[in-house]
C-alpha cells in the first residue's frame, strides 16, 4: 500500500510530527494499494496517548463463501512479520483486533445452526477450552450479526470479531468498522476496541505486578520491617539508652520497602494509576457500546468487556486498601523512629556547641588573663608575629577539626578543602615560627623573606594535600 488517497499524508509526503501526547484525533499516514481489484487501505493516527494502525483488506471477488477470512489472516500476519512485529505482538502493544466481514442477501437465517457452524468452521482458531463462543452472537441496530471467537479474556492481545451484515447495509457496515465519508475520525467499533485494549493492557499490567511480586509479600515485608524498627526503639519505652545505630539501620531497611522499585509506595501509585485508567476506559466504553440483542448462549461482549474491567478495578481496590494499611503502620513506626533520631540529634548537637564554647572560652580567658595581667611572654621581637600567626590557625582550625572528629561535618568536597586550607595554614604558620626560633637560638638573624615564604609555601601544601587526602580516605 503506498498510494495516497482522500488528501491524508502518505509516506512519500510529509508525516506530521508525533507528540508524545496529541489533543485530538490525528492522521499520521495514510495509503492505499494501486489498481488490482477490492479495496486495500490502512492509516496510522494518534489520538492523546494512543497510537494506532487500521487496515481494510476486502478482495470484493464475488466469493461467496467465507473461506477467504483465512487468507486475509495469511496476508495480514505475513506483512506484520515483514514490517517486524512478532507473534504474539510485543508488551508495548495495547491490543490486535481482527474483524472478519462478510454480506449476505436478505432473509438469510442468521440464527440458524448452519450459519452459525459456518463461521465456526472458517474463523480463525480461538485456542478455547470450551469452543463454544459459536452458539451465540450480538445482532446490532443495524442488523449485523456479531461474534467474537475465544473464550474474550480481557488480557488477550489479539482478538476476533466475525460480522455478517446485509448485502443492503454495506455502507453502513462500513461506516460501523472503517470510515465514512467527509468524517475524520475512528468510527464506533474501532473506538470501542481502543478502549477495551486499553483495559486489556491494564489488565496485563496488573497481572505482571501481582506475578513480580505477590500482594501478600509486599505487605509480610513491609510489616516485618516495620516490626524490625518497633524492636529497635523498644529499649526507649523502659528508659533504656537506645542505640541509634541500629534505629537508623532499620529506618533504612523499612524506606527500602516502601520506597524502592517495588516497594508499597511505588506499588500503591501504580495501583492508582491502573485503576484511574480502567475507570476512563470504563465510561469511553460505555459512551461508545452498540446497542445490541443477544441471540443463543451466554452474554454480549460489551458486557463480558465491561464486568471484566469493572472485577479488575475491583481487584485492584481491594489491593489498595491492603496496601494503605501496611503503608500506615510502616509510616507510624518511621514517624516513631524519626522523633527518637530527632531528639538525640539535638541533643548530640548541644553537646558539641558546648565543647567548641568551651574550648574556645578556655582560650580567650587565658589570652584576657595575659592582658590583665600585663603578662609579657619572653619572645624576641621578631618571633611574635609567627606566633600570633600560629594562634589564630588554631583558633580557626580547632573549630573544624572538633566538628570532623565528631563526624558532624560532611565530608564532602567544599568542607575537605576547608579543613585542608585551614591546616595548611596552621603549617605554614608553624613552620615561619620554627625557622625564626631556630635561627635566633643559634644568634643569627631572621631567616630571609624569600627563604621564609618558599620554606612555608613547600609545608603549607605539604600539609594540605597530606589533610585532603586523609579525608577523603575517610
Amino acid at each position: 500500500m503506498t498510494e495516497a488517497f482522500g488528501g491524508l499524508p502518505s509516506r512519500e509526503g510529509p508525516v506530521p510530527g508525533f507528540e508524545a501526547v496529541t489533543a485530538e484525533f490525528t492522521v499520521l499516514e495514510a495509503a492505499k494499494r494501486a489498481g488490482g481489484p477490492g479495496i486495500h487501505a490502512a492509516f496510522r493516527f494518534a489520538e492523546h496517548d494512543v497510537l494506532g494502525l487500521v487496515a481494510l483488506m476486502a478482495p470484493n471477488d464475488l466469493d461467496a463463501g467465507l473461506g477467504q477470512w483465512s487468507t486475509l489472516l495469511d496476508q495480514w500476519s505475513a506483512a506484520l512479520t515483514a514490517a517486524g512485529v512478532t507473534d504474539p505482538p510485543p508488551d508495548g502493544i495495547l491490543g490486535e483486533f481482527h474483524v472478519f466481514t462478510a454480506l449476505h442477501q436478505a432473509g438469510t437465517p442468521r440464527s440458524q445452526p448452519p450459519v452459525a457452524e459456518s463461521v465456526r468452521r472458517h474463523a480463525p482458531p480461538s485456542a478455547a477450552d470450551e469452543d463454544t463462543w459459536w452458539r451465540g452472537h450480538d445482532v446490532t441496530d443495524h442488523g449485523f450479526s456479531v461474534w467474537r471467537t475465544g473464550p474474550g479474556d480481557v488480557r488477550n492481545v489479539v482478538t476476533d470479531f466475525c460480522v455478517l451484515a446485509p448485502l443492503r447495509a454495506e455502507e453502513a457496515l462500513d461506516e460501523w468498522v472503517w470510515a465514512k465519508d467527509g468524517e475524520n475520525g475512528l468510527r464506533p467499533l474501532t473506538r470501542y476496541l481502543m478502549h477495551a485494549a486499553k483495559v486489556g493492557y491494564e489488565a496485563r499490567r496488573y497481572h505482571t505486578l501481582a506475578s513480580t511480586k505477590p500482594l501478600h509479600e509486599r505487605r509480610a515485608e513491609s510489616d516485618r520491617e516495620s516490626r524490625a524498627l518497633l524492636r529497635a526503639l523498644q529499649p526507649g519505652a523502659s528508659g533504656e539508652q537506645v542505640s541509634l545505630k541500629d534505629v537508623l539501620a532499620a529506618a533504612a531497611m523499612l524506606d527500602q520497602t516502601q520506597l524502592g522499585p517495588h516497594g508499597t509506595l511505588w506499588t500503591i501509585t501504580q495501583h492508582r494509576d491502573l485503576a484511574r485508567t480502567v475507570n476512563i476506559a470504563i465510561t469511553n466504553m460505555r459512551l461508545h457500546t452498540p446497542r445490541l440483542r443477544r441471540v443463543g448462549h451466554g452474554t454480549s461482549w460489551p458486557e463480558r468487556d465491561l464486568a471484566a474491567a469493572e472485577t479488575l478495578v475491583a481487584q485492584v481496590q481491594n489491593d489498595l486498601e491492603y496496601l494503605s494499611t501496611a503503608r500506615e503502620r510502616a509510616e507510624a513506626a518511621r514517624t516513631a523512629a524519626t522523633a527518637v533520631t530527632d531528639r538525640a540529634l539535638n541533643e548530640y548537637r548541644n553537646r558539641l556547641s558546648l565543647v567548641q564554647t568551651s574550648t574556645l572560652g578556655s582560650l580567650l580567658t587565658a589570652l584576657t588573663v595575659v592582658q590583665t595581667l600585663d603578662y609579657d611572654l619572653p619572645l624576641p621581637k621578631a618571633a611574635q608575629l609567627p606566633t600570633i600567626l600560629v594562634l589564630a590557625a588554631v583558633a580557626l582550625l580547632l573549630p573544624l577539626a572538633v566538628l570532623r572528629q565528631a563526624a558532624v561535618s560532611a565530608a564532602s568536597l567544599p568542607y575537605r578543602w576547608i579543613d585542608s586550607a585551614a591546616a595548611g595554614l596552621l603549617g605554614s604558620s608553624v613552620c615561619w615560627l620554627a625557622l625564626t626560633l631556630w635561627r635566633l637560638h643559634f644568634g643569627h638573624a631572621p631567616p630571609a623573606p624569600v627563604v621564609t615564604v618558599g620554606a612555608c609555601a613547600a609545608v603549607g601544601l605539604a600539609v594540605t594535600a597530606a589533610v585532603h587526602r586523609a579525608a577523603r580516605r575517610r
